[in-house]
């Protein structure tokens, strides 16, 4: 079954969508408005090949691109994807950044700048017949050491007071020696 769903009978292009279609051999003719046949052009239809009368059509996406670790310092994304394919890293469902993969699958996206820690970004690749992969999930790791800011103590002091990142762990050190209490 043929059903329109971009242009009209006007159009030069008409694009259908094909419901219900298993392997097979298919036979598609175009007749204009005076009755004249194009031919047909012929498809086979596989499980990720569409054959037609001007060859292999390739309908199998590329697989999930292989990401590096992102932190929130971070000014490029690294990878590997399939040879040649557009790369894109979506935030909140937008573009990001995007860039083509190497002949070796690699590729390298620039960022204006660096994402938050904790951010959630979705990689994906597309091959040049537009077949697009799954998406390879990363979080924005946090690599940014947290600030310390500690009052004034002397010879005198008894606790050691100041303020930190939440969830930090704090040391206190006297060269390279760990103290448990002030030394």
């Amino acid at each position: 079954m043929l059903n329109p769903i971009d242009g009209d009978a006007g159009d030069s292009v008409v694009t259908y969508q094909i419901y219900d279609v298993g392997a097979g051999t298919y036979y598609i003719h175009v007749l204009n408005m005076n009755g004249n046949d194009s031919g047909s052009s012929t498809y086979v239809i596989g499980s990720d090949v569409i054959f037609s009368d001007g060859g292999a059509v390739d309908t199998m996406p590329p697989d999930r691109p292989r990401v590096n670790k992102v932190d929130n310092n971070d000014k490029v994304i690294t990878g590997i994807a399939e040879p040649y394919s557009f790369v894109g890293a979506f935030y909140h469902n937008k573009v990001a950044t995007g860039a083509y993969a190497d002949g070796s699958g690699r590729f390298t996206l620039k960022v204006n700048r660096p994402f938050k820690a904790g951010s959630v970004l979705d990689i994906v690749a597309q091959d040049s017949n537009e077949n697009i992969s799954a998406p390879t999930t990363v979080m924005v790791l946090d690599k940014t050491p947290p600030r310390l800011t500690v009052n004034p103590i002397n010879s005198k002091s008894t606790a050691i007071k100041g303020l930190t990142e939440a969830g930090s762990s704090i040391k206190l050190m006297r060269g390279s020696d760990r103290c448990k209490r002030i030394c």
